[in-house]
């Protein structure tokens, strides 16, 4: 398991893939609402690189990874 940081607060993660969904998930305490559009963005991950984490797109996770959900639209 890995520590990455989501929103502020602490998660361990297993060293896989993280999904657009398992982000949103681990910001909202499990909860995903496909009426809901969020933005995604991460930093320091694997190779420290930084983007925007959408639909079906996945990152590699890295130890220390800081991840950010926010509601775009949606309810």
């Amino acid at each position: 398991m890995l520590k990455v940081i989501v929103n502020g607060k602490e998660h361990k993660v297993p060293a896989a893939p993280m999904t657009y969904r398992a982000a949103v998930q681990l910001a909202n305490n499990g909860r995903f609402n496909e009426n809901t559009v969020y933005t995604v963005t991460y930093s320091r991950a694997d190779h420290d690189k930084s983007g925007i984490l959408s639909g079906s797109q996945t990152v590699r996770v890295k130890k220390g990874m800081i991840i950010n959900v926010a509601v775009t639209s949606g309810s």
